[in-house]
């Protein structure tokens, strides 16, 4: 990771260490906002209407200028049970000028924990009237430097919503200790536990976080500098998608998503694919560890529809506990995908390593010669010792190279290192310049049961 953006990060760990600006706490059914120093009322918060308390605590912290408003300040909403009925936002616009985000932080209390005592932690829970749409229980509008929102949990009930929004490009933040679950054992499609559309290049980071029960539990709609650490998602669609769904009406589509770095990810009882690459462009993006927990028969562990993003994977290990899945790396774009060791837990829990997975292509243009049936197309990225996790596919892109082949790896210097890909065709091209083209796949992988 490059010193500046280390640092960048410390910063946003650090956003202020001043004391609560504004304080929400719970008096009986009553929420009630305060100034943090002076303990009054906030004018007009003191409702059984919580989500409006919330909106006017966050209002009061407005500063205003010429032309603008300045959001900042510690917004500290104490432990209790929060009914909300609309969306919490950090609007663009306030009283017809622009908002800029400077230094807000919007912090619950407790243990994050949804399966404890209610009354130990801050919750945020929607209740009937909240509308069903694009909206989410908090939602981000505006943009600027220093967000940060942490100890909190949301908690979406029935209803089709997302659970945090952030989807204002150039907003630079820190997302952090969350829970954020949607309809019990279920989901709406095209919602997301945590969605970022954050886009621009000022960085974003999400650390400790428990999603459960969305389409997707986190999804990146666009960014440039993402950290992603420790998040567990639990019986979503996707545990992670870069880009979005085609389900997903919110977002823009065809969004960047590059120089991301997601530390470990752990996704439980994927109902689909683990990871999901949709809608996307963009480089530099790598996954540490991702751990996989099947709880049932799924599709591709990774499904990659974007040609023009990359993925890197350092470990994926898979526990199947008695499950299947088709294929480790699968779509249009899994070419794109590199993925340096696989661990696989079996039924019987025996663990299997393989290094060198990856998806690479050539395009390989040879001049036949009427007798030359062997030809080397290229090496492999990441070298493996066991060739029979290899398998191939070609396209001629030329008359002269539509002859049956069949492709595979050689050890050249006997080494017991398989690096090199060669094609051998049936019949010898006929004689040419630049005749036979075609573009090659090669795919290693694990196989599966």
């Amino acid at each position: 990771m490059p010193g500046w953006l280390r640092r960048r990060i410390e910063d946003i760990r650090n956003i202020g260490t001043i004391p609560p600006s504004v304080i929400v706490f719970k008096e009986g059914d009553y929420a009630v906002a305060v100034d943090g120093e002076t303990k009054q009322v906030i004018p007009g918060a003191r409702s059984k209407d919580h989500a409006e308390v919330i909106q006017k605590a966050i209002y009061s912290l407005m500063i205003e200028y010429d032309t603008t408003y300045r959001l900042g300040g510690l917004l500290f909403i104490k432990k209790g049970q929060y009914a909300i009925d609309r969306p919490i936002v950090i609007p663009e616009k306030y009283n017809g000028k622009n908002v800029g985000i400077d230094g807000f932080r919007l912090l619950g209390e407790g243990c994050t924990s949804g399966f404890i005592n209610a009354e130990s932690f801050t919750k945020l829970y929607t209740t009937g009237a909240f509308p069903d749409g694009d909206y989410g229980v908090i939602q981000v509008e505006a943009d600027g430097y220093g967000l940060e929102i942490g100890n909190l949990t949301v908690a979406c009930g029935g209803k089709n919503i997302h659970g945090i929004i952030v989807k204002k490009p150039f907003t630079w933040g820190y997302l952090h200790d969350l829970v954020v679950t949607g309809p019990y054992n279920s989901y709406f499609a095209g919602k997301a536990g945590i969605l970022l559309d954050v886009g621009g290049g000022n960085g974003f980071m999400v650390e400790r976080a428990f999603i459960q029960f969305f389409d997707v539990g986190l999804a990146v709609g666009g960014a440039d500098w993402l950290v992603v650490d420790a998040v567990r998602t639990y019986k979503c669609n996707y545990g992670l998608s870069l880009g979005v769904p085609d389900s997903f009406t919110y977002s823009r589509r065809s969004t960047g998503v590059s120089d991301s770095r997601f530390g470990f990810i752990q996704v439980v009882d994927p109902l689909t694919n683990a990871v999901l690459v949709k809608n996307a462009y963009g480089y530099q993006n790598k996954i540490d560890y991702i751990k996989v927990e099947m709880g049932q028969d799924i599709q591709e562990v990774i499904r990659h529809d974007s040609g023009e993003i990359d993925l890197e994977i350092d470990t994926v290990g898979i526990s199947r506990h008695g499950h299947s899945y088709t294929a480790l790396v699968g779509g249009d774009g899994a070419k794109n995908v590199i993925i340096r060791r696989v661990v696989d837990q079996t039924d019987g829990y025996s663990t299997r390593s393989v290094t060198g997975f990856g998806h690479e292509h050539y395009v390989t243009t040879l001049s036949g010669d009427g007798s030359t049936q062997v030809f080397k197309l290229g090496t492999i990225k990441y070298p493996v010792t066991d060739p029979s996790i290899a398998t191939f596919k070609s396209q001629p892109l030329t008359d002269d190279a539509k002859i049956p082949y069949v492709i595979y790896l050689q050890d050249d210097d006997s080494d017991g290192i398989y690096e090199s890909v060669y094609v051998k065709f049936s019949s010898a091209p006929p004689s040419g310049t630049d005749n036979v083209k075609t573009v090659s796949y090669t795919h290693l992988t694990l196989p599966t049961n």
